[in-house]
């Protein structure tokens, strides 16, 4: 099995991206490798759908972009939790375009293997590899995993 020690999974909340934080942790957990989580706040993607257990306008105050990274915090500190203790694990939260922050924060944090769900809470669910994760396989310098949840497989 490769060496790896630093792992970089996106977040967004989706069932793909869970899925991807489970096949994180299960891998880290065999390679002693530190997780980093990352999730981007994109201001083009407020309008798609985030998870059930937020409510961007009804719970947050402030301006959008305070209320997007409140959410991404609130999508972190998920993952976050789903970790045990014996495994190190940080989370990120940053601005701008998913796939282009993503692939910054892979290399500046000198990661060896990205962990992303096929599909997320963007516009275009409908795809089988999202644009997300299908500009990570294309432009990373390192091994992506692209997860499938489980509802997708049907």
């Amino acid at each position: 099995m490769a060496e790896y020690r630093h792992i970089l999974v996106p977040v967004d909340g989706s069932a793909s991206s869970l899925k991807a934080v489970e096949q994180a942790i299960e891998l880290a957990g065999l390679c002693d490798a530190e997780i980093n989580f990352i999730h981007v706040a994109n201001l083009n993607g407020v309008m798609g759908s985030y998870p059930a257990f937020v409510s961007p306008r009804s719970t947050f105050s402030g301006s959008i972009l305070e209320d997007v990274v409140e959410i991404g915090r609130k999508i972190l500190d998920q993952a976050l939790d789903m970790v045990p203790q014996s495994i190190k694990a940080k989370g990120h939260c940053v601005n701008g375009n998913p796939a282009s922050a993503i692939l910054q924060e892979a290399e500046a944090l000198k990661v060896d293997l990205i962990i992303v769900g096929s599909r997320g809470l963007g516009v275009l669910k409908g795809t089988l590899v999202g644009s997300v994760s299908r500009s990570l396989l294309g432009n990373a310098n390192c091994p992506v995993l692209v997860v499938k949840a489980v509802e997708e497989e049907k």
